[in-house]
């Protein structure tokens, strides 16, 4: 309870208060504006990154299927012209595609595949020092998964991690009757350029029915053979038997959204995934600049309201100076005023005002010299009507008894001295009981009480004290 009273009586400059009151507006008004702007350009971003995001994958969804089919046929036509050769003339696939490095023909026989009839792209194998007991072990070892192929699916693996290059293999049915099929292993940079996406920011996966990596913007996680079944966008794209969606979602305490779009070719699916934070990062960076423009506005503002302020206030302090000076009865004041509006007008009348009060001043100061002071107060007011009015009054005349003879006796200035100490003392008790003295007359004195209202009677009718006071 105290504070608030501290503050109720606390003196605060209007300069503060106005700059107070426009920063105030400034600040709730453009944090709103701020506000309302960057929730709706936020969800407008969001939409249009969720849409673009759909996009991307259906895009590269689409030029995969493409790509996959084409070598599909590609790896078909060389099976036929490995089948055309001589069993002695070995088959150089390089000159029909160059990122082809090996394709086989071979029969499933229980948990194993025996490798009927091989051609290899020697000069991937001189580049990257591979050996054909390199492939053929990637191939054993993912002998259970290419056995799919006899069931009339394609499968596709990832090859890097064994090779040490980006490389993909895929098994094809190709005699089923007979327990056949065709692997062919192919680099990664036959479908690089079909899955990069210049100028985007999403970061887009190419995944098996595994989960595990065949295409990635880094090519060290392809090489790693990093696996992405538990990914939630992964695991949404093989719950669903829709071909495309989009989620939102949280891994590792950030928010992503997601796209995915399956290839259509060895169950295989195209994901593309976006930080939303990173996605939306410009909507922050521009929250961000209206935030630094607001500040720098509000400086403005409190710059130019504060000059402003000062300019309308310093005329209010000489105002209130002036008022201090004319409640101590100093009534021509000088104020400072040029500007030609309200608070200019406001310091020239009031400088007027005070040349009135000196002038009332001195007319009542002069009219009480003749007058009683209340009476005199009464008339400046307009209380008294003109040609007479009847008042209750009470007049006392006084002298010294025995003057003349005593004067005989005396000299001149010891009579000024008894009349300046008789008179004294009794103008004294005249003006203790509210009287007035009107007038002296040699040694004798005249003295009024006069009661300009009825009331007055009771309040300032003289007492016995005051009455005994002046005879004594």
């Amino acid at each position: 309870m105290m504070k608030i009273e501290f503050l109720q009586n606390r003196f605060i400059p209007l300069r503060y208060k106005l700059i107070f009151v426009n920063s105030s507006i400034m600040i709730v008004t453009m944090s709103m504006m701020i506000f309302i702007a960057t929730y709706y350009f936020k969800v407008d971003s969001e939409l249009r990154i969720r849409e673009n995001n759909l996009m991307i994958t259906d895009a590269i969804g689409a030029r995969l299927n493409a790509e996959f089919s084409s070598i599909l046929q590609g790896v078909r036509f060389i099976v036929n012209k490995m089948e055309e050769a001589e069993k002695e003339e070995e088959v150089n696939i390089a000159k029909y595609d160059k990122y082809y490095i090996s394709i086989g023909i071979y029969r499933s026989e229980g948990y194993a595949l025996v490798p009927l009839e091989i051609a290899y792209n020697q000069d991937i194998l001189t580049i990257t020092e591979l050996s054909a007991s390199d492939i053929e072990n990637q191939i054993q070892i993912y002998t259970k998964h290419f056995q799919k192929a006899l069931e009339g699916e394609a499968n596709l693996q990832n090859f890097s991690p064994g090779l040490k290059i980006p490389s993909f293999a895929i098994s094809i049915p190709y005699k089923k009757e007979e327990g056949l099929l065709v692997i062919a292993t192919i680099d990664y940079k036959k479908i690089r350029e079909s899955f990069e996406t210049k100028g985007s920011i999403s970061q887009t996966i190419l995944v098996n029915s595994s989960g595990n990596v065949i295409g990635h913007p880094d090519e060290n996680i392809i090489i790693k053979g990093e696996n992405f079944y538990d990914f939630p966008i992964v695991k949404k794209m093989f719950s669903e038997s829709i071909g495309n969606g989009q989620i939102i979602f949280d891994n590792k305490g950030e928010t992503f959204i997601g796209s995915f779009k399956k290839v259509g070719f060895a169950s295989a699916g195209v994901v593309s995934i976006i930080s939303k934070d990173k996605a939306l990062e410009e909507v922050y960076n521009i929250q961000r600049r209206n935030i630094v423009i607001m500040i720098i506005a509000i400086l403005i503002v409190f710059f130019v309201v504060y000059n402003f302020a000062k300019k309308i206030t310093k005329p209010i302090l000489d105002l209130m100076e002036a008022t201090k000076s004319i409640k101590e009865g100093e009534f021509l004041v000088s104020i400072n005023t040029h500007s030609q509006d309200e608070i200019g007008s406001l310091g020239k009348a009031f400088q007027e005002m005070g040349v009135g009060l000196s002038e009332r001043e001195k007319i009542k100061d002069a009219l009480s010299k003749f007058v009683n002071k209340d009476i005199a107060e009464k008339a400046l007011k307009g209380e008294i009507k003109l040609g007479g009015e009847k008042m209750s009054c009470v007049i006392f005349f006084s002298d010294i008894r025995g003057f003349t003879a005593m004067s005989e006796n005396m000299s001149p200035e010891e009579v000024v001295e008894l009349l300046n100490e008789y008179m004294t003392q009794m103008v004294n008790c005249v003006n203790l009981t509210d009287g007035y003295v009107d007038k002296f007359i040699g040694d004798a004195i005249m003295a009024t009480w006069v009661f300009l209202f009825p009331k007055e009677m009771t309040q300032k009718m003289p007492s016995t004290e005051h009455c005994l006071c002046v005879i004594l």
